[in-house]
C-alpha cells in the first residue's frame, strides 16, 4: 500500500536524522558535523553546510538548540526539524552545483542535482504534507523548478562550450560555411543561457525568501557563467556577421481579418547598405514568412490576423537570417488596433447518441460573408466536457472527435461546437445539436487483508460490464461499523485504502465486513456495490504486539533498570522518533486513496505574403516526422476552464503538462527531462519548424509562469489555438 510505504520512508528518514543527533551529554564529542548543523538560533545566526564546497549560509531565528533528544521533541516539531534538514541538503546541492558549473565541472554539477536530490525532494514532499503549517504546501515547488532549470542551464552551457570548440576548429580550418553554421547554433544556445540565467536566479530568490538561506555565492557563479557566454558570443558575432536594421511602416493601424495589415519594410546593414534582391525570412506573431527585397532592400508584407489577441497594441516583425547568411537578426514593431470579426458557424454532421467511452464526432463549417475561413480552431463540448478540437481547412470545414467521459450525465444533452476564442481576431457564436447520452453498467470489486501489525489493506477495481476501467470516480468504503472513507479510482480503475486497526474497536479476533459502493449520480454510469468478509486479529490486545501495549519498546530498556550503553541509548532515541512519526502519519493514511491521476499566434502561414515568389521551407529545418502527432487524446478543456476563470498560469501549466504527456513517448522524452530538454528532443526527432515554433512558445510560456519571479501573462488563448492548429 502506498500509505504504508510512505510511512516507512518517513520513519526511516527520521531514524537517519535521529542517528546524526547525539542524545546525551556523554555522547557529544566535539563540534557537530556538516549534516548535523540544523540550528534554531536565538538571534540571527549563520550556519554553514557542507564545509567550503557549497558556500551556503542558512539564517536561523528560533531558540538555540543544537541537539535534541528525539524522544522529547513534539510530533510537529520533529517533522519540522526533518523538513528543515531536507531543505538545507537541497539548498546545499543547488549551491554546490552552481559553483561546479562556474568551474566547468559539468558532470559533477549535474550529479549533485540527480538521484540523491530527487530522493530528498520526494521525502520533502511527504514531510511537508504532514506538517500543520499552511505555507508548507507549496514549498516543494520552488526546489523542483529551480533544480530543473539549473540542470538545463548546465546542459546548455556544456553544449555551448562543445559547439564553441567545434566553431574554433572550423575557423582554424578556414571553413567559413561550417564556422557560420556553428556560430548560428552558438547564437541560439547563448539566447537560451541568458533566459535560463533569469529563471535560475529567480528560483534562488524564491528559495531565499522561503528558507532564509543566503544563495549569494550560487547567484554569483551563475552570473559569471552567463557573462562568459555572452562575451564569447559577442566576439563570434563581430568576427563573422554584419549587423542589420529593419524598419517598418503600415498604411493603417486598424486591422482585422477582413482588412489585413499591409506593411512596408526595409532591411539594411548597420552601415546603411541595403540587403538587396534576395529572399529573406521574417517572423510575425510567432510565424515565419518569406518575402523578397528589391534593389533598395525594401519589401511588402501582408498579415491577416486570425487567432491573435485583439488586445495587442503592436506586432513585432523580426528578420531571421538563414544559417549561411552573413547577417545578424534585427526587428521592428508596428502599432495595430485589431478589430474582432464574427464569422458564421454551422454544424453539418454530429453524433446523435453516445455512451461512456464512445467516440463523439462533429463536422462544422466557418464562413465570413459567405467565404470560407481557414485556420480557426473549432472545439466540441458537452457541458464542461471537451470532446475534441480541429482547425478549419481551406473549405472552412473541420471535423472533431473525442471520447465521451463519465462526467457527462445520462439523458438528453447538447453537443456544442465553438470557434476561436473570446479574445481572438476571429470568433463565432457557438452552435448546438441534441445528443442522447446512454447509461453504462458497472462492476465493482473489493478485497481486504491484514498486513503485519494492525493495518488493514483494502483494494478493488471499478470497471464497466464489458471490463473497461473507469478512472477518476469516487468509491465509498465502509470497514465494519466504525470506519467509512471515500477514495478515487486511478486511471486503471483501481482504488486502495489503508485503515488503522485501532479504529475498528475490535478487542480480539472478529469477523469484519468491508463494503464498497459507487454512486453513479451525475454521471452516465450505473451504481455498483461489493462486499467481503475477513477475520481481523487484534495482535496488540492479544499480547502479540508491543510489550504491555502502552509503549512501542520493551520495558527493560528504559533508564533506571540497569546500565545503559551509548549504543542502546541511541537506538532508544531512534525508535522513539520512528514511533512519534508513525503516530502522526497514521492519521493521514487512514484517508488513503487510489491514484488520481503557443505561441504568440496560430495565424496561418499563408496569410503573410511578400512581393515575389514564396520560398520553400527553411532549409535548415528537418523534414516532418509523420509518426510524431499528439492529436489523439489531446484535451485542453481544463486549460480553457482556467482561462475562463482568469487563471492564465494554471492554464499554461496544464497545457504544457498535457501536451508533453502526449508526445513524450514519440520523441523519447523521459519524465526526468526539463522543459528545455523536452524541446531539444522534439527538435532532434524531426518535428518541422512550425511545430517547433509552437513548442518553443509553449515551453517559454511554461517557464514564465513556473520559474520567473513576478506576474506572467502569456497569450494562453493563442497558445492553445496554435497547438490545435498544428496537432489537430
Amino acid at each position: 500500500m502506498a500509505g504504508r510505504s510512505r510511512a516507512l520512508v518517513l520513519g526511516c528518514l527520521a531514524l537517519l536524522v535521529a542517528g546524526s543527533l547525539p542524545v546525551s551529554g556523554a555522547l557529544v564529542a566535539g563540534a557537530p558535523t556538516a549534516d548535523d548543523r540544523v540550528t534554531r538560533g536565538d538571534g540571527p545566526q549563520l550556519t554553514h553546510l557542507g564545509g567550503d564546497s557549497g558556500g551556503l549560509a542558512v539564517q536561523a531565528n528560533n531558540t538555540t538548540r543544537q541537539h535534541d533528544n528525539p524522544a522529547n521533541i513534539s510530533e510537529a516539531g520533529d517533522l519540522l526539524g526533518v523538513r528543515d534538514w531536507l531543505s538545507n541538503r537541497m539548498l546545499q546541492g543547488l549551491s554546490t552545483g552552481a559553483i561546479q558549473l562556474d568551474q566547468g565541472q559539468y558532470e559533477q554539477a549535474q550529479s549533485v542535482l540527480g538521484d540523491e536530490f530527487g530522493a530528498r525532494l520526494d521525502q520533502y514532499v511527504d514531510v511537508v504534507g504532514e506538517t500543520d503549517t499552511e505555507t508548507d504546501d507549496d514549498n516543494a515547488d520552488p526546489f523542483e523548478r529551480t533544480r530543473d532549470a539549473q540542470r538545463n542551464l548546465t546542459e546548455t552551457v556544456q553544449s555551448y562550450d562543445e559547439t564553441y570548440e567545434a566553431y574554433q576548429d572550423a575557423v582554424e580550418a578556414d571553413d567559413e560555411a561550417a564556422a557560420r553554421e556553428r556560430a548560428r547554433r552558438l547564437q541560439r544556445l547563448a539566447t537560451d543561457v541568458r533566459r535560463l540565467n533569469r529563471t535560475v536566479i529567480g528560483g534562488y530568490q524564491r528559495l531565499e525568501n522561503q528558507s532564509g538561506a543566503d544563495l549569494g555565492r550560487a547567484t554569483t557563479s551563475v552570473e559569471n557563467v552567463t557573462e562568459n557566454v555572452t562575451e564569447r558570443q559577442r566576439e563570434v558575432d563581430e568576427a563573422l556577421f554584419t549587423g542589420t536594421a529593419l524598419a517598418l511602416s503600415s498604411d493603417s493601424a486598424t486591422i482585422s481579418y477582413s482588412d489585413p495589415l499591409r506593411a512596408s519594410g526595409q532591411l539594411t546593414t548597420d552601415a546603411g547598405e541595403p540587403v538587396a534582391d534576395r529572399e529573406i525570412r521574417v517572423r510575425i506573431a510567432g510565424r515565419d514568412r518569406t518575402v523578397r527585397t528589391d534593389g533598395d532592400g525594401q519589401f511588402q508584407l501582408t498579415f491577416r490576423p486570425r487567432t491573435v489577441r485583439i488586445d495587442r497594441s503592436s506586432l513585432t516583425v523580426r528578420y531571421v537570417p538563414a544559417n549561411e547568411s552573413p547577417y545578424l537578426a534585427s526587428n521592428d514593431s508596428v502599432a495595430v488596433d485589431i478589430e474582432q470579426v464574427t464569422a458564421t458557424l454551422s454544424v453539418e454532421e454530429a453524433s446523435e447518441q453516445a455512451a461512456f467511452g464512445d467516440q463523439v464526432e462533429a463536422t462544422a463549417r466557418l464562413a465570413l460573408d459567405g467565404q470560407p475561413v481557414r485556420g480557426i480552431p473549432l472545439r466540441a463540448t458537452i457541458g464542461s466536457a471537451r470532446l475534441g478540437s480541429s482547425v478549419t481547412a481551406e473549405t472552412g470545414t473541420a471535423s472533431t472527435s473525442g471520447t465521451l467521459p463519465a462526467t457527462v450525465p445520462a439523458g438528453n444533452r447538447s453537443l456544442t461546437v465553438s470557434a476561436g476564442g473570446p479574445n481572438m481576431a476571429v470568433t463565432a457564436d457557438p452552435v448546438s445539436r441534441p445528443i442522447s447520452v446512454r447509461s453504462t453498467g458497472t462492476n465493482l470489486t473489493v478485497a481486504a487483508e491484514q498486513s503485519p501489525g494492525d493495518t488493514l489493506a483494502v483494494e478493488g477495481t471499478l470497471t464497466t460490464t464489458d471490463s473497461r476501467p473507469v478512472g477518476e470516480q469516487p468509491v465509498e468504503v465502509a470497514v465494519g461499523e466504525a470506519v467509512t472513507e471515500t477514495v478515487r479510482t486511478g486511471a486503471d480503475g483501481s482504488y486502495a485504502l489503508a485503515v488503522d486497526g485501532s479504529q475498528l474497536g475490535v478487542t480480539g479476533n472478529a469477523t469484519v465486513t468491508v463494503r464498497a459502493r459507487f454512486d453513479g449520480a451525475d454521471t452516465n454510469l450505473d451504481n455498483a456495490s461489493a462486499a467481503t468478509r475477513f477475520t481481523y486479529r487484534n495482535r496488540t490486545a492479544l499480547g502479540t504486539g508491543t510489550g504491555d501495549g502502552s509503549s512501542p519498546l520493551p520495558s527493560n530498556v528504559f533508564p533506571g533498570e540497569g546500565p545503559i550503553s551509548s549504543v542502546a541509548l541511541g537506538g532508544l532515541a531512534a525508535l522513539l522518533v520512528l514511533f512519534v512519526v508513525l503516530l502522526v502519519l497514521r492519521r493521514r493514511y487512514a484517508d488513503g486513496g487510489g491514484s488520481s491521476t503557443d505561441a504568440a499566434s496560430g495565424d496561418d502561414p499563408d496569410d503573410a505574403t511578400g512581393v515575389g515568389p514564396t520560398a520553400a521551407a527553411d532549409a535548415s529545418a528537418a523534414e516532418p516526422a509523420d509518426e510524431i502527432s499528439a492529436a489523439d487524446g489531446l484535451d485542453f478543456g481544463p486549460a480553457e476552464s482556467f482561462l475562463a476563470a482568469g487563471n492564465t498560469a494554471a492554464a499554461v501549466r496544464y497545457a504544457y503538462q498535457h501536451f508533453r504527456g502526449h508526445v513524450a513517448e514519440d520523441v523519447g522524452a523521459p519524465e526526468s527531462d526539463t522543459h528545455w530538454e523536452f524541446f531539444e528532443r522534439c527538435r532532434a526527432n524531426g518535428m518541422d519548424s512550425d511545430q517547433l515554433n509552437v513548442i518553443r512558445d509553449l515551453v517559454e510560456a511554461y517557464e514564465a509562469v513556473e520559474f520567473r519571479p513576478g506576474p506572467a501573462d502569456p497569450d494562453a488563448d493563442a497558445l492553445l489555438a496554435a497547438i490545435d492548429a498544428k496537432w489537430a
